[in-house]
């Protein structure tokens, strides 16, 4: 592959993320989708993702709008490879179409991070696996996310596969509920495991740190994370701001693995429609969840 070229769309709320991108990676361009706009931004800004797709080779989409589904298509179908943070909205037969325009034309269409790209939940997994933890009987999960319906949606997609990971269980049943307070949501859903262990994940307007907090209950010990104990506060004009640490966003781990494994020419794998349908029905149950206001049962992935 030749030089990376890398353009990031992504909201202002991912302000912190943009310039933790920038701190490990060079970027060509960024556009921010929505009226606000992200302070001091790192790189030049684009006033739409079509100048992104003549001048960079890479696009990541790092957080869902409206005209997500739309702009992947497009930057597939002028030459540029994608990397998502997150599913796509699509039907089969969208998401066919996104597919094959990838195929046809040789491009990496790849969509995370997955858990693993994450130094907490690996440490965690970690000591999950040591003799003295024994086994799962309770985690609790908490994060930010809920400023819209898809950012949710993202969120609690996302929270469900590290606690699939944490727990190491077929998860059996689980109960999603979410209450909307215009733009706001908050989501929790409650989660079985077939040996009996639960998990309680929740998802806020707001939070702290991009690293969930979470608390794992074994049957010989305890493992718990706040993200506040490593949030540096920054003093300014304005009163305090929590800076996280870079080692809390996945994506820019994420992304050095996908660019590096690009530059070598190694195939970087496509979602897999099963995955996407299994995301599309979270997608369903939350809407209904806020369309009824009582929690919906939703079936184990």
């Amino acid at each position: 592959m030749a030089e990376s070229r890398l353009s990031l769309i992504a909201p202002a709320s991912k302000g912190d993320l943009v310039h933790a991108i920038a701190s490990s990676l060079p970027i060509t361009g960024l556009f921010v989708p929505g009226r606000s706009r992200i302070k001091d931004p790192p790189t030049r800004l684009s006033l739409s993702v079509d100048p992104l797709l003549v001048e960079g080779n890479i696009c990541c989409f790092l957080a869902p709008y409206p005209a997500l589904k739309r702009d992947v298509e497009r930057a597939l179908a002028s030459g540029t490879h994608v990397l998502c943070a997150g599913p796509l909205p699509v039907n089969r037969a969208e998401f066919d179409r996104i597919c094959s325009i990838g195929q046809h034309c040789g491009l990496h269409f790849a969509q995370g991070p997955k858990p693993r790209h994450s130094l907490l939940h690996k440490k965690l997994l970690e000591q999950r696996h040591a003799p003295a933890f024994g086994s799962p009987v309770f985690l609790r999960w908490v994060s930010g996310g809920g400023d819209g319906l898809l950012p949710s949606w993202w969120a609690v997609c996302r929270a469900l596969e590290q606690a699939a990971e944490l727990l190491d269980d077929e998860i059996e049943e689980m109960r999603l509920a979410a209450v909307r307070r215009g733009r706001r949501h908050h989501l929790a859903l409650t989660v079985g495991a077939a040996d009996g262990a639960t998990a309680q994940l929740a998802i806020a307007p707001f939070h702290f740190s991009p690293a969930p907090d979470i608390a794992l209950l074994g049957s010989g010990g305890l493992l718990s994370s706040a993200s506040l104990s490593s949030a540096s506060p920054v003093a300014t004009r304005r009163g305090f701001h929590l800076l996280p640490s870079p080692e809390q966003w996945p994506e820019v781990v994420w992304l050095e693995e996908c660019i590096n494994r690009m530059s070598l020419d190694t195939l970087l794998p496509p979602p897999t429609w099963p995955s996407v349908a299994y995301h599309r029905t979270l997608l369903n149950g939350l809407r209904r969840a806020i369309r009824t206001g009582t929690p919906q049962p939703i079936p184990g992935p």
